[in-house]
């Protein structure tokens, strides 16, 4: 018996098929084998790559002088450590899960 799985006909618009092109022929490589190797260089390559892009964008940010904001208003500091009394109020409301 073939399983089966039936929906609202109204459902079908979330339900799509989604496949690979047809142009496209995908092989397993052996592990050890040339292609394995090729594959395993190209995607180290694509590491080794995407570290140099990140390390000259950090580089870039920290030769890039910002805006330095001003310190907070003691109106601020009095409103951020009443929020944090009302979280540890709240934390020490909820039963342990055990």
């Amino acid at each position: 018996m073939k399983p089966s799985f039936t929906f609202p006909s109204s459902a079908s618009i979330w339900f799509s098929v989604i496949q690979a092109p047809k142009a496209i022929n995908r092989t397993l490589d052996r592990l050890g084998g040339l292609g394995w190797h090729k594959t395993k260089a190209k995607a180290k390559r694509a590491m080794r790559d995407m570290a140099d892009e990140l390390l000259r964008l950090y580089a870039e940010r920290k030769l890039v002088q910002g805006h330095a904001f001003p310190t907070d208003a003691p109106v601020a500091a009095r409103v951020r450590g009443r929020l944090r009394i009302h979280a540890d109020a709240r934390i020490r409301k909820q039963p342990s899960k055990m």
